[in-house]
């Protein structure tokens, strides 16, 4: 955890002159990551036999990755995103392996859930930024109605679905719900940046300035 608030703060950088620490901090989590699949491994081989496969495609796709720092230019995004998808490429060719081992499906269903509730936090406080001016006009109001129950809509067909994915019994080594999480998440997140892009274009038109929205 950490290791990754570090990293959080070259993101936004990451597409400049941070490149180098962004791509170095991520090898870093993933090495970490195959180095704690390795001490499953090696404390009990049987029961978690698959460890030692996850340990080595975290392994491989992460120093892909790390290669990343030695090229200049769109070259060095190519070998940083190939070596996320060989990760989990690698990851994804284990999956039968990991049918021995199934998941706990309602803690698991739980943990995404929280994250989902995360980054739908991050749209209701764009939500409030652009009404924290204090004088509200019918632009404001719009927006912000249309943004909560968009929001609202996205928590209830959510969290209605749990029941059905705690009782899915295909579900049983989470990589389906880990990866369309993964395009779930990206979307939420693209609704929050539109909700302060919304934010800042109304600012902009009402004259008043450009602070409330950052």
């Amino acid at each position: 955890m950490a290791v990754m608030v570090v990293w959080s703060t070259f993101v936004e950088s990451s597409l400049g002159e941070n490149f180098l620490y962004f791509a170095l901090l991520y090898a870093v989590v993933r090495f970490m990551f195959a180095l704690l699949y390795w001490n499953a491994h090696r404390a009990n081989k049987v029961e978690f036999h698959f460890a030692k496969g996850l340990s080595l495609a975290i392994l491989i796709g992460a120093s892909v990755s790390l290669l990343s720092i030695f090229l200049e230019g769109v070259a060095k995004f190519v070998v940083f995103y190939l070596g996320i998808v060989i990760d989990v490429l690698l990851q994804f060719r284990l999956r039968y392996k990991l049918h021995h081992k199934p998941i706990d499906r309602v803690h698991f269903v739980e943990r995404i859930g929280l994250l989902a509730i995360i980054i739908l936090g991050e749209s209701v406080i764009a939500m409030v930024a652009s009404l924290s001016h204090g004088q509200w006009n019918a632009f404001d109001i719009v927006s912000a109605v249309t943004g909560f129950l968009l929001i609202g809509v996205i928590w209830w067909v959510y969290f209605d679905s749990y029941p059905i994915l705690e009782r899915a019994k295909r579900l049983t080594t989470g990589n389906v719900l880990i990866y369309t999480h993964l395009l779930l998440c990206m979307g939420l997140l693209i609704l929050a940046n539109m909700i302060r892009l919304v934010c800042y274009s109304l600012y902009v038109l009402k004259g008043r300035g450009m602070t409330v929205c950052r």
